[in-house]
């Protein structure tokens, strides 16, 4: 399921990183922060800590789903796949946001175990390519400069 952003001018606090995956919820939670993006219609809280950031992102490959929407596939360190894996089985059915620089981009919604790699889709927004390529620069980018 995609979500929808209304108005994404809410932020987080981002701790570590530019980029961060955070478990997400379509109904309040107690230390969690609403942010004006929906999923399904429905508000988005984010969890206070982040479950994955920048550094344990290996990789972002642009990408085609099939129905011709530009996607983004993350693969993670071991550490993060393991992570993931625990997240997506802990939080099935329940969407992860997706920030950068605090602001959620999109909030996939876990329907099945995830363990090396996540697809993120960016729909059919008019700026979806440009969104889906500049994300993907970042993460290379960063990584890229890791290695060198």
């Amino acid at each position: 399921m995609l979500g929808v952003c209304v108005s994404c001018t809410t932020t987080v606090d981002t701790h570590r990183s530019s980029v961060e995956l955070r478990a997400a919820s379509n109904s309040s939670k107690n230390d969690w922060k609403r942010l004006d993006y929906h999923v399904g219609g429905l508000d988005t809280w984010v969890a206070p800590e982040p479950t994955i950031v920048l550094d344990e992102i290996v990789s972002a490959r642009r990408s085609i789903d099939d129905f011709g929407r530009p996607t983004v596939i993350l693969t993670f360190t071991e550490e993060a796949r393991k992570k993931m894996t625990r997240l997506s089985t802990d939080r099935a059915s329940r969407p992860v946001a997706v920030l950068v620089d605090g602001t959620i981009i999109a909030a996939p919604v876990l329907m099945q175990e995830v363990d090396d790699t996540l697809t993120i889709c960016f729909g059919t927004r008019r700026n979806a390519v440009v969104e889906a390529n500049e994300f993907a620069d970042r993460i290379n980018k960063h990584t890229n400069s890791k290695t060198n």
